[in-house]
C-alpha cells in the first residue's frame, strides 16, 4: 500500500512538473480573452481553478495545431485556438494566452523619428532603445526592428525634435505598418498612453507633416508618410507620442433613461448595471439619467446595432453612440420606430419599411449633456419626436459592415 502511495505522489509530481514548464510555454495577453471561434472547448469543472489552468495548458501544447486558448475562470472552460487571432476583448474571468515564439514570421519594422528615439512599444511592451537601435539621436539613421510579432496590436513612439520640423516615419516589410493620418500623435504626456488597453479615441489624427518634403530622399518612402502631431510645430522642442492601434477599442455610448444595446453576441460585459443573455443575443442595460458607458470594442462578425429606448413624460428621449473611429455613428442614417415587431433585433430582419430616425429635440441640449468625445454623434430618436411624452422606441442600424459593438 505504501509503495503504491509512493508511486502516485511520484506520478503526481512528475505531472506536475510538465504541467509547469507547460504553462512557462505561453504568454498571458495580460487582461484579454481572444473573440475568435475556437477549434476545441472542454470544462475542467471538477477541478480547483490553477488544477484547471494547468490541464488547458497541456491540453494545449498536446494538440496539433493548438497556438492558443482561453481559459475562463469561473467554469475552468478551456478554448483551443489553431490561428492567428485579431479579436479581443476585455471579458470578465477570462484569460487568453498564447504560445511564445510560436507566431513569430521573421518582418521587420523600419522608422527614423526626428530628432531622438526616446521609447519603442510594440503590444504594449518596452522594446529598449539602447539595445536595439543604433543612432537614436541621428534622424536621418533608418532605424530597424526584426522579428515584429505576428500578434501585432499596437506600436507606441515617444520621441523628441530638437528644433527644426518634426516627426516620424516607419513602414514593416510586408506593408502592414505604415505611417499616416490612421496613426494618433500628441504633444502631451499622458499616464498609461503605451498601454494596449488605454483609451486613445480622444488624441488627434496624425497629420502629413512639414518632413514630407523629404521622403524622395530618405530610405523609407512611400506609401508610408512622414507624420507628426496636428500642430506640425516648427522649430521646436518638444516631446511627442505617436501611436497605432490595430484593433478597434471603444464604443462610447450615453444612455438616458432606459437603454439597451444589442449585438450578435454570446457575451456582453461592460461597465453597465444589469447584464444578461438571450439566445445567443447580449444586452447590456442602463437605467441612469445620461450614463455614460465605454464598452470594450474588439469583436468582428456580420452584425448590427440596435437599442430600445423607454421615454417617460418629464423630459425628451433618445440615444447618441459613436465608436472611437466613427465607424458606428448615430445619424439619420439609422432607422427608429415605436411599434414592436418580433424579430426586430435579428440580423436578417428586413427593416426597409421602417422611418429613418431623426435629430431629436434633445440634439439642442447635447451640449451640456455630453464630453467632447461625442460631438460627431447626433441624439436620435422615432419621426414623432415627441419632447413630453411616454412611448418605447426601437432604433437599429443593419449594414454596419463586419463590426459589432461590444464585447466577445
Amino acid at each position: 500500500m505504501l509503495k503504491n502511495s509512493y508511486h502516485i505522489v511520484i506520478l503526481y509530481l512528475i505531472l506536475t512538473s510538465k504541467l509547469c514548464e507547460c504553462l512557462k510555454c505561453f504568454t498571458k495577453f495580460e487582461n484579454y480573452c481572444a473573440c475568435d471561434t475556437n477549434f476545441n472547448k472542454s470544462e475542467f469543472s471538477t477541478f480547483s481553478y490553477w488544477d484547471g489552468l494547468f490541464l488547458c495548458s497541456f491540453k494545449c501544447s498536446q494538440t496539433h495545431h493548438c497556438v492558443a486558448y482561453n481559459f475562463w475562470s469561473e467554469s475552468n472552460q478551456c478554448q483551443l485556438f489553431n490561428k492567428r487571432l485579431k479579436k479581443f476583448s476585455v471579458v470578465t474571468n477570462c484569460q487568453y494566452y498564447f504560445k511564445e515564439g510560436g507566431s513569430v514570421n521573421n518582418r521587420s519594422l523600419e522608422f527614423s523619428v526626428d530628432n531622438f528615439l526616446i521609447e519603442f512599444y510594440i503590444n504594449g511592451e518596452n522594446i529598449s532603445v539602447a539595445k536595439n537601435f543604433q543612432g537614436a539621436k541621428v534622424w536621418a539613421t533608418v532605424k530597424t526592428y526584426k522579428n515584429l510579432p505576428d500578434e501585432l496590436y499596437s506600436v507606441a513612439v515617444l520621441f523628441y525634435n530638437d528644433g527644426g520640423p518634426g516627426g516620424m516615419i516607419a513602414k514593416s516589410s510586408d506593408g502592414y505598418v505604415l505611417t499616416d493620418g490612421s496613426w494618433k500623435c500628441t504633444d502631451t504626456f499622458y499616464e498609461g498612453w503605451q498601454k494596449l488597453d488605454y483609451n486613445d479615441s480622444f488624441w488627434s489624427d496624425a497629420i502629413v507633416g512639414r518632413r514630407q518634403t523629404y521622403v524622395n530622399s530618405y530610405p523609407i518612402g512611400e506609401p508610408a508618410k512622414w507624420i507628426s502631431e496636428r500642430g506640425d510645430c516648427y522649430d521646436c522642442h518638444a516631446y511627442f507620442y505617436c501611436k497605432k492601434n490595430f484593433i478597434r477599442m471603444y464604443i462610447l455610448v450615453i444612455c438616458f433613461l432606459n437603454f439597451l444595446i444589442i449585438t450578435t453576441t454570446t457575451r456582453a460585459t461592460s461597465n453597465c448595471f444589469r447584464r444578461f443573455e438571450e439566445n445567443g443575443v447580449g444586452f447590456c442595460s442602463c437605467d441612469r439619467h445620461a450614463e455614460k458607458v465605454v464598452l470594450s470594442m474588439f469583436t468582428s462578425g456580420q452584425a448590427l446595432t440596435l437599442c430600445w429606448m423607454k421615454c417617460s413624460q418629464s423630459s425628451s428621449c433618445g440615444l447618441i453612440a459613436k465608436t472611437s473611429d466613427n465607424y458606428i455613428l448615430t445619424n439619420s442614417t439609422w432607422k427608429c420606430i415605436n411599434d414592436f415587431y418580433d424579430g426586430w433585433f435579428q440580423v436578417d430582419y428586413d427593416d426597409l419599411f421602417w422611418p429613418e430616425a431623426v435629430v431629436g429635440f434633445k440634439q439642442k441640449k447635447k451640449g451640456s449633456l455630453i464630453s467632447v468625445e461625442l460631438l460627431d454623434a447626433q441624439w436620435i430618436v422615432g419621426p414623432e419626436n415627441c419632447d413630453n411624452c411616454t412611448s418605447d422606441f426601437y432604433c437599429r442600424k443593419k449594414d454596419i459592415g463586419w463590426v459589432t459593438s461590444g464585447t466577445c
